[in-house]
Protein backbone atom coordinates (compact mmCIF):
# COMPACT_ATOMS: atom_id res chain seq x y z
CA UNK A 1 0.00 0.00 0.00
CA UNK A 2 2.93 2.07 0.35
CA UNK A 3 4.27 1.68 -2.43
CA UNK A 4 1.23 2.61 -4.34
CA UNK A 5 1.19 6.02 -2.60
CA UNK A 6 4.39 6.55 -3.26
CA UNK A 7 4.85 5.65 -6.49
CA UNK A 8 2.64 8.15 -8.00
CA UNK A 9 4.31 11.73 -8.47
CA UNK A 10 1.94 15.08 -8.65
CA UNK A 11 2.80 15.20 -12.21
CA UNK A 12 1.75 11.56 -12.99
CA UNK A 13 -1.30 12.01 -11.25
CA UNK A 14 -2.62 15.63 -12.61
CA UNK A 15 -1.92 13.58 -16.49
CA UNK A 16 -4.46 10.50 -15.00
CA UNK A 17 -6.99 12.95 -13.42
CA UNK A 18 -9.15 15.52 -13.90
CA UNK A 19 -8.62 18.59 -12.05
CA UNK A 20 -11.96 18.77 -10.31
CA UNK A 21 -11.48 15.44 -9.12
CA UNK A 22 -12.53 15.66 -5.25
CA UNK A 23 -11.81 11.80 -4.23
CA UNK A 24 -8.19 11.29 -2.23
CA UNK A 25 -5.39 9.29 -4.27
CA UNK A 26 -4.15 7.90 -1.49
CA UNK A 27 -4.99 4.44 -0.81
CA UNK A 28 -5.63 2.98 3.05
CA UNK A 29 -6.30 0.21 4.78
CA UNK A 30 -10.15 0.70 5.05
CA UNK A 31 -10.11 0.63 1.01
CA UNK A 32 -8.30 -2.20 1.11
CA UNK A 33 -10.47 -4.31 3.04
CA UNK A 34 -13.98 -2.36 1.72
CA UNK A 35 -12.54 -3.40 -1.92
CA UNK A 36 -11.90 -7.09 -0.82
CA UNK A 37 -15.59 -7.48 0.71
CA UNK A 38 -17.09 -6.15 -2.35
CA UNK A 39 -15.18 -8.31 -4.90
CA UNK A 40 -15.90 -11.32 -2.33
CA UNK A 41 -19.77 -10.59 -2.78
CA UNK A 42 -19.98 -10.10 -6.29
CA UNK A 43 -18.12 -13.48 -6.75
CA UNK A 44 -20.44 -15.06 -4.72
CA UNK A 45 -23.62 -13.64 -6.51
CA UNK A 46 -22.03 -14.60 -9.53
CA UNK A 47 -21.84 -18.22 -8.27
CA UNK A 48 -25.47 -17.87 -7.23
CA UNK A 49 -26.38 -16.06 -10.41
CA UNK A 50 -28.01 -13.33 -8.21
CA UNK A 51 -27.85 -9.81 -8.84
CA UNK A 52 -25.94 -8.06 -5.41
CA UNK A 53 -27.80 -4.94 -4.35
CA UNK A 54 -26.61 -2.14 -1.99
CA UNK A 55 -27.76 0.96 -0.59
CA UNK A 56 -26.74 4.01 -2.47
CA UNK A 57 -27.34 6.76 0.39
CA UNK A 58 -25.12 4.95 3.66
CA UNK A 59 -22.19 7.24 5.72
CA UNK A 60 -19.48 4.72 4.43
CA UNK A 61 -18.76 1.87 2.59
CA UNK A 62 -18.73 -0.66 5.15
CA UNK A 63 -21.86 0.32 6.07
CA UNK A 64 -23.13 0.04 2.74
CA UNK A 65 -21.43 -3.96 2.39
CA UNK A 66 -22.74 -4.56 6.34
CA UNK A 67 -26.44 -6.25 5.22
CA UNK A 68 -24.89 -8.41 1.87
CA UNK A 69 -21.87 -9.70 3.99
CA UNK A 70 -24.12 -10.48 7.01
CA UNK A 71 -26.92 -12.29 4.42
CA UNK A 72 -23.86 -14.07 3.27
CA UNK A 73 -22.58 -15.47 6.43
CA UNK A 74 -25.69 -16.79 7.49
CA UNK A 75 -26.13 -18.40 4.56
CA UNK A 76 -22.96 -19.96 4.40
CA UNK A 77 -22.96 -21.44 8.17
CA UNK A 78 -23.37 -24.93 8.60
CA UNK A 79 -25.19 -26.63 5.71
CA UNK A 80 -24.09 -23.84 3.43
CA UNK A 81 -20.30 -24.66 3.37
CA UNK A 82 -19.43 -27.40 -0.14
CA UNK A 83 -17.87 -29.72 2.14
CA UNK A 84 -20.04 -29.37 5.33
CA UNK A 85 -21.19 -33.15 4.93
CA UNK A 86 -17.85 -34.76 4.27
Amino acid sequence: MQIYNESLTNNQLSALISVDWQMSTKLDIEDVWNSFFLYSLLCDHFECKATLELAHNTHSQAIRLQPALQARNLRMAGPGQDAWSL
